[in-house]
């Protein structure tokens, strides 16, 4: 312990402090379904508001595909988490 230059060992050292902000992720991946059935995801910045996960449901090509010009008859928004088209 000494020859390692410590005074103590580690069992009398003290536990580190939590800090939340370490632990908080930068981006999320938003899951987009359609029927159910996942279709596309899109990495972005967490936000608690709704706004801002629905441009994402029209936003990738296979998604387009899949709807191939068909109205959503449903949108079910889950912030942060996914977006659901019930078509």
């Amino acid at each position: 312990m000494e020859a390692l230059g410590h005074a103590r060992t580690l069992a009398y050292e003290p536990w580190p402090v939590h800090d939340p902000a370490l632990t908080r992720e930068d981006t999320v991946e938003i899951v987009v379904q359609l029927d159910g059935k996942c279709a596309a995801g899109s990495r972005c910045r967490p936000t608690p508001r709704r706004r801002l996960s629905r441009p994402l449901r029209f936003a990738d090509a296979r998604v387009q595909q899949i709807l191939a010009g068909r109205t959503p008859r449903k949108v079910i928004v889950v912030p942060g988490k996914l977006v659901n088209l019930v078509v």
